[in-house]
């Protein structure tokens, strides 16, 4: 045997023996990291975030948090919910909810060591080998944050590290093999054409084992390749990277749902095509990508291909290889429009409570003014003659007060906090009654209905005022002829919605943040009451309404209402 040969074959046992070494202790470190530092790693994750949530809320004066706050720092943080706990277990504040009223939490072990000054963490397992990370943090005045979040995956830079010398010491150690193999098949080739049937079987088992090493190697790679996009599609914030020209290199799921675009569609677009010109999002982007000026938590608002408009929140970073060089921009994003919108109308309640209370100051002085005025008017009549010109006028005065006292007693009611008197109730079935009240009244009028089954808990009385009005407004809007449709379906997270559409004359683009607020109307004969009455029960159910609108084509009234649990 050649020089070659032999060096060929002290090589060859000897990689081999370091590559299985090697693939053994890499798993050792990753078995060894996990059970090892996992506990304490979560934990750490847990104080981290329990003190980012605490120091924003510590710099709140008590009575300042508002729903709208903790969901904001629920969705920036990850957090599944957090809940600010009073000294008297009262629920101030939910991520997920607006409290009811006197609402308690019930007292756990944390719950009571939390309220007497100490911190606690707790990790659980669930179902989908994520940890559920459970938080009692006490701040100032006795009260106390509660934060339940999921925690990520520990990540093992040692073992990572060391897979990345095994895939270096496996190319190299196999190139080298390759090289010496080669010049020893070429030469055998060359000077023995004769080989023995034995020498053919050795170097087929060489030549077998060094490809079944390469083919092990690709595989590791593939599967970290696999690991990365895993990571980007199971994200709930949309990311999407730019090369250094500006160009759309990579989108994630998330990124398509936010945007309602598919992935192919983005690809190779500016930032300006994507999400608009002049956006903060598009000069915040070239600002990085020209100066390496980053963004963090900046918002804007997006207009999609469909019309609708989305608010983002965003953070711009610039994009690096290994080596530190920059390689492009990434934008990191999430859908702000539900938080924008439980915040416009937690603002519009305090702003509906307040001229509710002026209202019902107003009504029930005019009250007082328009009884003396029907009383004189009284006396009058039995003044005159009954066919006299001067009873006619004392009629007229007695129906313009009746018609003022409609008017009070709708003011009163408005001014009133709604009373509930919750109960069971299906849906259908009252719809189902309502509808049939003006059936009988509009032949020209077609309704159609598409309604699943559904129950929720709410006041039947003031429910069934609800789709009076709406149906009411949407008849006279189409001037008692034209299409009617009332869907009732379930949403994914267990609400029912319910959709009221007319092919109606529309709402002027204009005039369409006005409509739920009092004394706002475009009839002649309307107090402008109605849908502020409609607005305000159904937010004192927990529930939303919003209204779509284009003129001349009709509009529709969505109302979201919490479902009723069984």
């Amino acid at each position: 045997m050649n020089k070659n040969g032999r060096l060929f074959f002290i090589l060859f046992p000897l990689f081999v023996f370091g590559l299985l070494t090697l693939s053994l202790l890499y798993q050792n470190m990753t078995l060894d990291a996990l059970y090892e530092a996992k506990d304490q790693d979560d934990r750490q994750q847990l104080k981290r975030l329990g003190e980012a949530v605490k120091q924003q809320l510590t710099k709140k004066r008590k009575g300042q948090e508002e729903p709208y706050d903790l969901y904001l720092m629920a969705k920036e943080t990850g957090a599944k919910q957090i809940l600010l706990i009073g000294s008297d277990r009262s629920l101030l504040a939910d991520s997920t909810r607006e409290p009811e009223k006197n609402e308690k939490v019930p007292l756990s072990i944390p719950l009571h060591k939390a309220l007497a000054g100490e911190s606690q963490y707790h990790i659980f397992d669930e179902p989908s080998d994520t940890p559920l990370g459970e938080i009692f943090l006490p701040i100032k005045e006795g009260r106390v944050i509660h934060i339940t979040t999921l925690l990520p995956p520990i990540k093992n830079s040692p073992a990572d590290s060391l897979l990345i010398f095994i895939k270096l010491f496996g190319w190299g150690g196999g190139g080298i093999l390759g090289y010496y193999a080669l010049r020893l098949l070429l030469k055998r080739s060359s000077t023995d054409t004769l080989t023995g049937a034995g020498q053919q079987e050795e170097g087929g088992l060489l030549v077998n084992t060094f490809q079944g090493v390469i083919h092990q190697l690709k595989e590791k790679e593939q599967a970290l390749t696999q690991m990365n996009e895993n990571i980007l599609r199971s994200v709930t914030s949309g990311v999407v990277t730019f090369n250094c020209e500006g160009r759309v290199t990579t989108v994630n799921p998330a990124a398509e749902t936010i945007l309602g675009r598919q992935r192919e569609a983005m690809l190779g677009c500016s930032c300006e095509a994507l999400f608009g010109e002049g956006l903060a999002i598009s000069v915040h982007l070239n600002e990085t990508l020209a100066q390496k000026k980053e963004a963090i938590r900046e918002e804007c608002e997006v207009v999609q291909q469909n019309g609708q408009k989305k608010y983002l929140g965003f953070t711009t970073s610039a994009l690096r290889d290994r080596s530190g060089t920059i390689i492009g921009a990434i934008i990191v994003f999430v859908d702000l429009t539900e938080m924008k919108a439980l915040q416009a109308q937690v603002e519009l309640k305090k702003r509906f409570e307040m001229m509710g209370e002026v209202s019902a100051w107003i009504a029930h002085e005019f009250r007082s003014y328009m009884g003396t005025i029907m009383g004189y008017a009284s006396l009058l009549s039995k003044s005159f003659e009954p066919k006299s010109s001067e009873q006619e006028m004392t009629r007229a005065i007695s129906s313009e007060c009746v018609a003022m006292d409609r008017l009070i007693t709708d003011l009163l009611s408005y001014g009133k906090k709604p009373l509930l008197t919750l109960c069971p109730m299906p849906l259908t079935p009252l719809i189902e009654e309502v509808l049939n009240k003006f059936k009988s009244n509009t032949p020209d009028v077609r309704f159609e209905t598409a309604l699943e089954a559904s129950e929720i808990a709410a006041d039947r009385t003031l429910i069934r005022q609800v789709f009076l009005n709406l149906i009411q407004n949407g008849i006279q809007a189409m001037d008692k002829r034209g299409v009617m449709h009332i869907g009732l379906a379930h949403l994914r997270d267990g609400s029912v919605e319910i959709k009221i559409s007319d092919s109606g004359r529309g709402i002027p683009a204009d005039q369409i943040d006005k409509i739920f607020l009092p004394f706002f109307t475009t009839r002649e004969q309307g107090s402008g009451l109605g849908l502020a009455l409609v607005h305000k029960i159904i937010l004192s159910h927990n529930g939303t309404i919003s209204v779509e609108s284009k003129p001349g084509e009709g509009t529709t009234f969505t109302i979201t209402l919490p479902a009723r649990r069984f």
